[in-house]
């Protein structure tokens, strides 16, 4: 059984598809669909904790432990505003939140309906990134969801810090079915790393060696001595043409350089 909201569905498969199986739920109305659909779901534990302060905690005590994103979702209002102490622990931690927010309808906001603030961007400078979903069950509008989720997941296990993703729903919130409605598009993290791993450059000496001509780019802040030295070797090959940016500041008398127009 699943909850029929089709944002709630493709958020399952999303988190599914990203291995995040860690849910913390504070029970509440707003966030019913997400209650109803993380709960019944074999995939995913969920654990509930009442408070939400102390629910904020105790993912951050998971996600320290584990090291991947943990999920924290409560309903709409005064609620979110207790995950506050949590999100900048961490924030400046560097530990990964997944900050799920049932909201109200945005036409129904300062009017003085009950558990109804201003949740958008509430947590401001202290997640790496807020989105706000919409209820739109059209293709363009799940497509559009489905592109926020991904992305800001994405950036909470690629930056391990907190994000949120704040969603409206309109009643009625227990609907359910049997079957789920959508089929997201996963939109996969690529590893980089921050270092060139020590092989042989085979595959690069062949390529190097293929052409009769070569040119090598320099841009900002090239300061790295050695290398220098290398290259004013290699500007003496009349196969090679070597281009300097003034910002790199590496100069020979065989390498062809350019100002800025700022420089100017």
């Amino acid at each position: 059984m699943y909850s029929n909201k089709k944002i709630v569905q493709s958020l399952g498969v999303i988190l599914k598809a990203k291995s995040i199986f860690n849910i913390i739920i504070s029970p509440g109305s707003r966030n019913a669909p997400i209650i109803i659909h993380f709960t019944q779901h074999k995939d995913f534990k969920t654990y509930s904790i009442v408070d939400e302060r102390c629910a904020g905690f105790f993912a951050l005590g998971i996600a320290q432990q584990i090291r991947k994103p943990v999920v924290i979702s409560c309903t709409s209002g005064s609620a979110v505003v207790n995950y506050y102490p949590a999100v900048t622990e961490a924030f400046y931690q560097s530990i990964p939140l997944i900050l799920v927010t049932a909201d109200r309808p945005k036409e129904i906001i300062d009017i003085f309906e009950g558990q109804s603030i201003h949740q958008e961007n509430i947590f401001q400078k202290h997640v790496l990134t807020s989105v706000q979903l919409t209820e739109d069950e059209s293709e363009s509008g799940i497509w559009y969801n489905d592109l926020l989720m991904n992305e800001s997941i994405n950036k909470c296990i690629f930056k391990s810090k907190p994000i949120h993703i704040n969603i409206p729903f309109s009643e009625p919130l227990y609907g359910t079915t049997n079957h789920l409605q959508v089929k997201p598009k996963i939109i996969k993290t690529i590893p980089v790393k921050n270092y060139v791993e020590t092989y042989d450059y085979k595959k690069e000496q062949y390529i190097w060696k293929k052409y009769e001509k070569k040119m090598i780019l320099l841009g900002l802040y090239y300061t790295e001595k050695n290398t220098e030295k290398i290259l004013r070797k290699l500007s003496l090959d009349p196969s090679i043409v070597i281009f300097t940016e003034t910002t790199s500041h590496v100069y020979g008398k065989n390498f062809f350089f350019k100002y800025r127009s700022t420089d100017l």
